[in-house]
C-alpha cells in the first residue's frame, strides 16, 4: 500500500488537481441584476437514482456554475431542468411562471440547452452555419415567419461569426468542417439567435484549444450581459471560477454547498466536491 505520511488535505487536493492554483479572486465582470426576481427558480427537482431535491435559482445576467466530480450529477441537473429527463419531477419556474417538464415547454419558455456533445446533439453538422443559425428562431429572418429571406439569414449568420470570432470563410460552410472550438461558438450563437431567457451549458469549453476557450468564456459573459440567466457545468474548476458569479457544488445528485466565485478557490471547490471538507 502507498504511504500517506505527510499527505495533508492541501497536498492531496494539489495531487488531484495536478498543479498549484492561484488563490486570488478571479477578475470577473458581473452583470447580475441584484434587485431583480430570479429569472429561473428550481425546487424539489428529483430523478430516481440521479437527482435528489435540487433547488437553485439564477437572476437576469447571473452566471451560476455547477462544480462536481465526474458522475456527480452536474449534467443530469441541466437535462432535468430542460425537460430532457422523463423520470424527473419537481418545479421549474421561468420569470414567475411554472414550466411543464418537457423539452417543447422549456423551449417555448425561452430555455436553451447546449449539451456537451454539441455536434451530435446541438447542431446539424452536415448543414451550413447559416442554416444552423436560422433554425432556432426563423421568424425574424423570414417573410411571414415562414419563408426564409437569404439576405437576412446571411446578416444574422455574419453577426454570429463576428460576435463569436468564428474561424470560417463564410456562412455557407458546413458545421462539420469547423474545429471543435468553432462548432461550439456556433452552438452558443444559436442560443443568442434564439433570444433565450435561460441558457444551460454543459462543458462548453471541453475539447477546444486555449484560444477558443477564451473566446467561449467571453461569449458566455456577453450573453449574460443581455440579461440571460446562465447555468453552466465545467469540469475544470479554475475555468468555472473565471466565468461564474456563484458556484453550486454537486455530489451524488445533490447540491451540497454554495460559494460566491470571488470568495472561493479551485482548491476549496475540489475539497468540497471530493468530500474532504464541508
Amino acid at each position: 500500500m502507498p504511504r500517506r505520511d505527510g499527505l495533508d488535505e492541501q497536498k492531496l487536493i494539489v495531487a488531484i488537481v495536478g498543479r498549484e492554483t492561484a488563490l486570488a479572486a478571479i477578475n470577473h465582470t458581473t452583470f447580475v441584476v441584484e434587485n431583480a426576481e430570479p429569472l429561473l427558480s428550481v425546487s424539489g427537482l428529483s430523478s430516481p437514482g440521479r437527482l435528489d431535491q435540487i433547488a437553485l435559482s439564477a437572476k437576469p445576467g447571473e452566471i451560476v456554475g455547477l462544480a462536481g466530480l465526474l458522475g456527480s450529477g452536474r449534467s443530469e441537473i441541466l437535462h432535468a431542468i430542460f425537460g430532457a429527463d422523463p423520470a424527473a419531477n419537481g418545479c421549474v419556474v421561468i420569470a414567475g411562471r411554472p414550466v411543464g417538464q418537457t423539452i417543447p415547454a422549456s423551449m417555448a419558455a425561452g430555455v436553451v440547452l447546449v449539451p456537451e456533445d454539441r455536434v451530435r446533439q446541438a447542431l446539424f453538422a452536415d448543414e451550413s452555419i447559416r442554416w444552423n443559425t436560422t433554425l432556432p428562431n426563423p421568424a425574424p429572418v423570414s417573410a411571414l415567419g415562414l419563408f426564409p429571406i437569404e439576405a437576412l439569414e446571411e446578416q444574422r449568420a455574419a453577426m454570429i461569426i463576428s460576435t463569436f470570432s468564428v474561424a470560417a470563410p463564410n456562412a455557407g460552410v458546413p458545421v462539420a468542417a469547423l474545429s471543435g472550438g468553432n462548432a461550439q461558438k456556433i452552438a452558443l450563437g444559436r442560443a443568442l439567435a434564439a433570444e433565450c431567457r435561460v441558457l444551460l451549458l454543459d462543458e462548453p469549453t471541453a475539447g477546444v484549444d486555449i484560444g477558443a476557450k477564451a473566446d467561449i468564456r467571453r461569449a458566455i459573459t456577453e450573453i449574460a450581459a443581455k440579461g440571460t440567466a446562465i447555468i453552466v457545468a465545467i469540469s475544470d474548476f479554475e475555468e468555472l471560477l473565471a466565468v461564474c458569479d456563484r458556484v453550486l457544488v454537486v455530489s451524488h445528485g445533490r447540491i451540497i454547498a454554495e460559494r460566491h466565485a470571488a470568495d472561493t478557490s479551485e482548491h476549496e471547490l475540489m475539497a468540497l466536491a471530493g468530500g474532504l471538507t464541508n
